[in-house]
């Protein structure tokens, strides 16, 4: 819906201007006048869509190309509501003879763009009228409108697409989020099953538990090498032959002299 403070005047009128191709015999009524006189009654009494069969019978009987009549067709399909039509209806009065009336087709074409919120085109079309008529004060009081509601359309686009890019944003935001939380739900849950493991005591091969007060540490070796054990025996056998000789050395009688502890 269009903003209350911005209207555009929408001034649509039946073109009147008749070109009589077929002259008849003196007396004789003009049926293409006839015609084009009873469709402009319509029109004026708000029947638009007697008023365009009217304008379509007078076009395809009489004159195929009239652009007055093309006009008109236009006008029609305007008040209806059907805006494209009656924009392709209005493009067939360009290049008339008569400047005015060209010029009103664009304007006309302005209206229906406007209507139809192509407010570009609406902006096109009055800018062409008011070159073919300088004159047209709505002309240029539509198009100061029209351009108006082109850049509240413009703005309006371009808030709808930040906030589509926001949106996404958000969005992507929340599923990295989500990703890490997987992440470390997954790394705590590896970090749990190593402490299990860790925790487990030790067994031997037969399947019994094995002390160790300390797990980093290694268990030493209870058992020597051969030639550990060999070299460990030739010193007790060496220290026990000394222990022999000394006790040679001792007197075996007799009491001993026992220094006075000063």
């Amino acid at each position: 819906m269009m903003n209350s403070e911005l209207f555009i005047h929408r001034r649509v009128v039946p073109c009147f201007t008749l070109c009589v191709a077929v002259m008849f015999f003196a007396g004789w009524m003009n049926p293409y006048r006839e015609r084009v006189e009873e469709g402009n009654r319509q029109f004026a009494a708000g029947e638009y869509e007697k008023a365009l069969g009217i304008y379509a019978d007078a076009a395809a009987v009489f004159d195929p190309e009239s652009r007055e009549l093309h006009f008109n067709i236009g006008n029609s399909w305007y008040k209806q509501g059907d805006y494209q039509k009656a924009i392709e209806e209005y493009s067939r009065v360009f290049g008339s003879n008569d400047v005015l009336l060209e010029a009103k087709a664009h304007y006309n074409i302005g209206n229906a763009s406007f209507e139809q919120e192509d407010y570009a085109g609406a902006i096109e079309a009055y800018v062409r009228s008011l070159k073919l008529n300088n004159k047209d004060e709505d002309a240029k009081y539509n198009l100061e409108i029209a351009r108006k509601k082109l850049k509240e359309q413009l703005d309006k686009m371009k808030n709808q697409q930040r906030s589509q890019d926001q949106q996404q944003q958000q969005s992507q935001q929340q599923e990295q989020k989500q990703e890490q939380g997987q992440e470390n739900q997954e790394q705590q849950q590896g970090e749990k099953e190593q402490d299990k493991e860790k925790k487990q005591p030790e067994q031997s091969e037969s399947g019994e538990e094995v002390e160790n007060e300390n797990p980093d540490q290694p268990q030493k070796e209870v058992q020597l090498s051969r030639e550990d054990a060999e070299r460990l025996l030739d010193r007790l056998q060496e220290d026990e032959a000394e222990q022999r000789r000394e006790m040679l050395r001792r007197p075996s009688g007799g009491s001993y002299t026992v220094e006075k502890d000063w």
